[in-house]
């Protein structure tokens, strides 16, 4: 999970977010495939947050202009893929990506364009790991939703935690049922 808090500072925490989730492609154990965003902050949040992965820019890895390549594989391409058609039958909104990039110079990759989904704690997307380029994103009400939705899977080698209030960041981090916590990094 990672955790973005009413009083974050949302420039950062949207470039946190980005990284967490899109660097190695998201093909890493302690990715930040779970965004859970204070519902104060959340439209100001995923505007940018979209704005952000819709300008990454794909590519070959060797090229010193891409900033995201492609995935390891044409099986996990499929894999990946195929939760995006899953995100759509339970009702997840497509917020950014969700599909393979169309220009031709990709098209010989498994590339696929960041993905931003809406979700709920209980669809697939939420609950199993993608280990794509894939975030879904959860609003929250108060703290304890927040937690409740952070701790709602099996999932949590790591987490991150987006607040002013570092009180909150030391009672989150022993709380949350994840091997390690960033905080506001």
């Amino acid at each position: 999970p990672n955790i973005v808090f009413a009083d974050a500072n949302i420039p950062a925490a949207v470039g946190g977010s980005a990284f967490a989730i899109f660097h190695n492609q998201g093909q890493a154990c302690i990715a930040g495939s779970r965004l859970i965003v204070h519902e104060s902050v959340a439209d100001q949040f995923l505007e940018r947050f979209v704005a952000l992965a819709r300008s990454i820019r794909l590519g070959d890895p060797l090229d010193t202009d891409t900033e995201m390549g492609p995935l390891t594989s044409k099986t996990h391409h499929e894999r990946v893929l195929s939760f995006i058609e899953v995100a759509k039958a339970e009702g997840g909104e497509i917020l950014s990506g969700g599909r393979a990039p169309a220009e031709a110079a990709l098209s010989a990759g498994y590339f696929i364009e960041p993905t931003i989904v809406s979700a709920k704690l209980s669809d697939r997307v939420s609950q199993e790991e993608v280990f794509g380029p894939f975030v879904s994103v959860t609003r929250f009400k108060d703290d304890a939703e927040a937690l409740a939705i952070a701790n709602g899977t099996d999932y949590g080698l790591g987490a991150g935690l987006w607040t002013a209030d570092l009180t909150r960041a030391h009672r989150f981090a022993k709380a949350l049922h994840s091997g390690m916590v960033w905080i506001n990094c």
